[in-house]
């Protein structure tokens, strides 16, 4: 049973912890500084194909954002978010290991899923941890807003450090280290039993 100090406490500890997961975690850092440049050079895209890859994943976020909300009911918010996390995983390794066109794009379809599922339960679950009042959404915005910002910093110095870092292995090293901060975040998120599985 959570009493009311425990729940204070729970809902602060995932205040805090948003701000360094949105920060590390919202998008890919690094990436898409370097995906063009990755696909036309070492996977041998034109750019044509590099947009049409790209088209087809804005699609995919289309067609999959009915079955996200289905997903984030069924399996609750945090199952629901570490299974986001383990699409896009899925996707960043396709993409540096795909030996042809059809598995980025098979790739694109797993972040597709990922990001999309990310969007819901991200907002719900910061939601959730601010203290129900009348002031509720304005602290919503506030903390959203300011964790949006932290990232877009984060993402400018990234997108200039990988300029000067471009190589095969990049990719792989820095997202992955990205991902695992956010998944070190993820996993201290608390949830309620009786407002979120």
């Amino acid at each position: 049973m959570i009493n009311e100090k425990n729940l204070k406490d729970i809902r602060n500890s995932n205040i805090k912890w948003f701000y360094l997961y949105k920060m590390v975690g919202w998008d890919l850092l690094f990436f898409y500084a370097l995906l063009f440049m990755f696909l036309t050079t070492v996977k041998s895209l034109s750019p044509a194909d590099v947009i049409f890859i790209e088209s087809l994943y804005i699609f995919f976020k289309l067609i999959f954002q009915p079955f996200a909300t289905i997903i984030a009911d069924k399996l609750g918010n945090r199952k629901s978010l570490i299974f986001a996390n383990i699409c896009v995983v899925l996707y960043i390794l396709l993409i540096i290991l795909s030996p042809n066109i059809y598995t980025i794009i098979l790739g694109r379809l797993f972040g597709a899923i990922g990001f999309v599922i990310k969007g819901i339960c991200e907002s719900n679950i910061l939601y959730s941890s601010i203290e129900p009042g009348k002031n509720r959404s304005e602290t919503f915005a506030k903390i959203d807003g300011k964790s949006s910002s932290l990232y877009y910093y984060f993402d400018a110095i990234a997108s200039c450090l990988s300029r000067f870092s471009f190589c095969y292995k990049s990719i792989f090293a820095y997202d992955s280290l990205s991902y695992l901060l956010h998944n070190i975040c993820n996993n201290f998120f608390k949830i309620q039993r009786n407002s979120y599985r």
